[in-house]
């Protein structure tokens, strides 16, 4: 049946080496790629197909082959194989036979000869010499014989190869007429039509060359792209998990190799201290990170109650252990849009409150390090420098003429309304301050914990300052670890391991360095608890302090700065908070 041809108008058929793909205005290089890419790919599966051929059961490198073969470019490869679809079989010449046979031949009697001279060491040729050079033309004889004998086996059974090939070949017709049909229905087109009709650039239709064997429809052709944007986020939880678990482990070889000793010195820690380091932790995110974002939000002139301020920052928080970082964004975007708070407002909150933290965790790790002597270990030095750096990066962007501006830019891109009301440098400043003393706070209430296990005394309070935020720097920068869990833990271990005085270094058990970094370990690990212990006190809190907001009693309002909250029957009815 005679095709009709593609109007200019219409879209055309994809031109040789798009493989059904909606024809576009594909870039040059673009093109030049795919065209190397699939040349590479397919002479990688066609140089594999005899070793699969040898190594799988059954003719398994024969379906690579015919793939390898069908990506690769060559000339005459289109017309060879529609001579092999149309059943033409092969038939060599006497002479280009001849010197095949005879080339082979040779080859093959060079093989064995390098074989034999292999397996034949210096210690046997001497322990046999005077019989080696007797029978030595007898050997030589030999090799010309094989040599000689191999030219007619040689042609008899590439005589028979030709003759089974051709026999096959002659049978693909109606292999074809069999199989075209079917390939036709799952959209694979074997051996189109050589010329085709498609518009080029200036609207005009034009004929041009085929030389692909086998072409797909728009399906088939997307196929390996949709099956990787499908594998994409598994493919990154899988990493992710796969990092976790190597660090997990790595952490644990220590902690299990001195468990007896890294058992005794943790259960100096009584269980009252860290009931209260957690009580003292739960404080320390109450006052200076969830009650900062809402004195950010107010400044962006939105008012939340502090116990839905609260209980919104330590929900939203609890999500960042979950794979994935955007759920920590989206959860509390969602969590206070029924007060009225534009996701780009409560985002950009959020990445400011998140800048003056890690700005607040660097300032603190950095002057702990210098005033140390920035002995860093090798396991954190990077997360060390990278701290470093990111002060005066931090400093830049935190200045309130930079930061408004490119968050204004992408509101623009966006087509979101501009932010007009901010915090001000000054109060910008005043809440740097304020976290800074917050983390003295919260490194109190790790010397709590790590006091008796390492035997510090309170001077040492700088120490655990520096090391412990440096550690959530770095857990922080891990973007692949959710929560930072793993990485936080062993930054810790190398930071501790550093800035131990040389008086708790030199007394037994943390003389053995083993046991040193067990300890450590097991600390980092009871240091990750503690964290999700206070975490999960201030959720619990917070749900408490506005239980009303939790369970959809409260009803939703605009939580603007000259407005003061109303909450309870005195609200005029809306649909539920949550």
């Amino acid at each position: 049946m005679k095709k009709s041809a593609v109007p200019p108008s219409s879209t055309p058929s994809p031109p040789s080496g798009t493989a059904g793909a909606p024809v576009e205005q594909r870039s040059a290089m673009a093109g030049t790629f795919l065209f190397i890419f699939k040349n590479v790919i397919g002479w990688l599966l066609i140089l594999a197909s005899p070793v699969l051929g040898i190594t799988v059961p059954g003719p398994g490198g024969i379906p690579v082959f015919l793939i390898g073969f069908a990506l690769v470019t060559f000339p005459g490869k289109r017309r060879l194989t529609s001579r092999v679809m149309r059943g033409r079989g092969v038939r060599v010449g006497p002479g280009p036979f001849t010197f095949i046979c005879a080339l082979f031949s040779v080859l093959l009697t060079i093989g064995l000869v390098l074989l034999g001279l292999h397996y034949w060491n210096k210690a046997t040729f001497d322990e046999y010499r005077e019989q080696f050079d007797q029978y030595l033309p007898v050997a030589l004889a030999g090799i010309v014989a094989f040599g000689a004998i191999s030219f007619p086996v040689t042609w008899v059974v590439f005589r028979a190869a030709e003759a089974i090939a051709n026999w096959f070949i002659r049978k693909i017709p109606w292999i074809r007429r069999k199989m075209r049909p079917w390939l036709k229905a799952k959209g694979i087109d074997l051996l189109p039509a050589r010329r085709k009709r498609i518009a080029d650039g200036a609207g005009q239709s034009m004929v041009v060359e085929n030389q692909e064997i086998i072409e797909f429809d728009k399906g088939l052709a997307t196929l390996p792209a949709r099956t990787w944007k499908w594998l994409q986020p598994w493919l990154r939880r899988m990493l992710t998990v796969g990092i976790t678990l190597y660090i997990v482990a790595k952490m644990f070889a220590p902690l299990q190799a001195s468990w007896n000793v890294t058992r005794v010195q943790l259960q100096q820690m009584s269980m009252l201290r860290f009931v209260l380091a957690s009580a003292m932790f739960a404080f320390f995110l109450l006052a200076f990170r969830a009650l900062v974002w809402r004195h950010i939000l107010k400044s962006f002139g939105h008012a939340l109650p502090c116990g839905a301020a609260v209980r919104i920052w330590s929900t939203s928080e609890l999500a960042r252990y979950l794979p994935g970082a955007i759920w920590q964004v989206i959860g509390r975007v969602m969590l206070v849009k029924p007060y009225g708070v534009t996701g780009s407002i409560c985002s950009t909150t959020q990445i400011l409150e998140l800048c003056i933290f890690l700005m607040a965790n660097v300032l603190v790790a950095s002057a702990a390090w210098l005033y140390y002597g920035a002995k860093v270990a090798e396991e954190s030095r990077a997360w060390f420098y990278t701290a470093i750096a990111l002060v005066p990066l931090l400093a830049v962007i935190l200045h309130p003429r930079i930061f408004y501006s490119v968050v204004n830019f992408v509101l623009a891109r966006i087509k979101k309304p501009a932010i007009v009301q901010r915090l001000r440098g000054k109060r910008l400043l005043v809440v740097l301050v304020w976290t800074i003393v917050g983390l003295l706070w919260q490194s109190l209430a790790v010397y709590f914990i790590a006091q008796r296990p390492l035997g510090l005394k309170i001077d040492w309070l700088w120490m655990i300052a520096g090391a412990y935020s440096l550690a959530w720097c770095a857990g922080f920068l891990a973007f692949w670890a959710p929560g930072g869990i793993g990485v936080r833990e062993i930054v810790f271990v190398a930071a501790m391991g550093v800035m131990l005085p040389e008086s708790v270094r030199d007394q037994p058990p943390f003389n053995d360095d083993v046991v040193r970094t067990g300890v450590l370990v097991g600390l980092g690990l009871l240091l990750r608890l503690w964290s999700v212990l206070g975490e999960l006190l201030l959720a619990s809190i917070a749900y408490t302090w506005d239980y009303r907001g939790a369970i959809g009693l409260a009803r939703p309002y605009s939580a603007t700065a000259s407005t003061a909250p109303r909450i309870g029957p005195a609200t005029p009815p809306a649909t539920p908070m949550e």
